[in-house]
């Protein structure tokens, strides 16, 4: 029953407009943390910081985000894809939900050229 009340709120929320507290949830295929803060190819660490705490991820805080973001581009630029950066991830204890979070973060925050693969 829970669940199909956040459901209905869910859908709510993004009929009137998409944004929930400035958050927009049910996010589009350019990134699939959950919820998307700020803009594609802003470059903010703190936008990607937040992100990454709404799928769990707390000890991340905007040192460590304006430094993993950039890697990950840079691991995109070496040509590793984002399947084998989140796959890599799991293997480091991150769940599937954080490591696509950490990932798809990155790129739309940092390089949104590679979120298109």
């Amino acid at each position: 029953m829970a669940t199909k009340k956040l459901a209905a709120t869910l859908a709510s929320a993004l009929i009137v407009g998409g944004m929930a507290g400035g958050v927009l949830l049910a996010a589009g295929p350019a990134s699939a943390t959950g919820a998307v803060i700020g803009d594609e190819g802003d470059y903010n660490p703190y936008n990607f910081r937040d992100e990454l705490r709404y799928a769990g991820i707390y000890h991340e805080d905007v040192s460590n985000a304006s430094e993993l973001g950039p890697r990950i581009c840079r691991q995109r630029a070496q040509g590793f894809s984002s399947s084998w950066l989140e796959d890599d991830l799991i293997s480091n204890d991150y769940t599937v939900e954080q490591a696509v979070a950490i990932v798809r973060g990155a790129e739309w925050h940092f390089c949104p050229r590679y979120g298109k693969d």
